[in-house]
């Protein structure tokens, strides 16, 4: 079957925005609000990370963490930057045509909540879903993926199941995620106890969820493979408090998929820098890399 990548782009950003659009105000993390289960949940439960639902594709199972809404500092203060530099300008002058850079600290908020998947997509999911074969361990994640490749995966586990409505997380929600209510580089923790990179890999990936995870129960937010966000890649130097941000789009042209550079956050196992797995790097120069999917929820 053909997939018409323009037409799902341009559905997706539009369904997108209209949900940003529909989202009420909220200003603090509230844990005691329960998420609504969704359609798409094959079995739900809660645990010391908080709630949880299933998906299952052809037997095999991804997990989601809930993530719920709040406001907080996306991005570092220049004098922390894994690029070392120390001025605003530095960092608009780095940009993102380096192989990583830093977003501005400034304060983000949220307005609603959103399921993510607790790990990077694995083989077993990618080959239940695209119907292509597994190259390896199963459990390791797929990481030989275009930002475009993961689009038509989500347009074809969508398809699987009604209410299911799973994108690539914002650049935002994926760092928001990735601190789980914590301002630390590493939520607090070692790097070495959450992350595989490249002091510690043995230079090559490793099976997904075998570092701890973080206070919201995601596993490989540092390290092991870089994740595909939503977002073009721009450089980000305002101290303007922003909510639900979505980043730059672009409708795409024809023949110009693979030429769209999208952030890409988390790290790498295979990355030479370390401060690469920070919560705050980003970057944007490669072709393929791995991705978790997320979805948010209107009330």
């Amino acid at each position: 079957m053909t997939c018409d990548y323009k037409t799902h782009y341009l559905k997706l950003l539009l369904s997108t925005i209209t949900t940003l659009a529909l989202m009420p105000p909220s200003f603090s993390v509230d844990n005691a609000i329960t998420p609504v289960l969704p359609l798409w949940a094959k079995s739900t439960g809660h645990d010391k990370y908080g709630q949880w639902a299933d998906i299952v594709v052809k037997g095999v199972t991804q997990r989601m963490r809930w993530c719920p809404s709040g406001t907080f500092l996306m991005g570092t203060e220049p004098d922390t930057s894994p690029l070392g530099v120390n001025s605003l300008a530095d960092i608009y002058n780095h940009g993102i045509s380096q192989d990583f850079d830093s977003v501005v600290q400034h304060q983000v908020t949220l307005t609603h909540g959103f399921w993510m998947a607790d790990s990077s997509c694995t083989q077993a999911l990618w080959h239940a879903v695209m119907e292509s074969p597994i190259n390896g361990d199963p459990e390791l994640p797929e990481d030989n993926v275009r930002w475009i490749d993961a689009q038509h995966f989500l347009m074809k586990l969508n398809a699987l199941d009604r209410g299911a409505n799973f994108t690539l997380p914002t650049e935002a929600q994926r760092e928001y995620a990735c601190r789980a209510g914590v301002q630390s580089e590493y939520e607090g923790a070692a790097l070495d106890a959450v992350a595989w990179h490249h002091s510690n890999s043995g230079y090559h990936t490793h099976p997904v969820k075998q570092k701890l995870p973080n206070a919201w129960g995601l596993y490989d937010m540092h390290g092991n493979v870089w994740e595909w966000c939503l977002d073009l890649g721009s450089p980000m130097c305002s101290r303007d408090a922003v909510t639900d941000p979505m980043g730059p789009q672009l409708v795409p042209k024809a023949n110009e998929w693979n030429n769209d550079r999208h952030i890409y956050r988390g790290g790498s196992a295979l990355e030479e820098d370390d401060r690469s797995c920070n919560a705050w790097t980003r970057a944007d120069m490669k072709e393929f890399n791995g991705f978790r999917f997320c979805s948010v929820v209107v009330h």
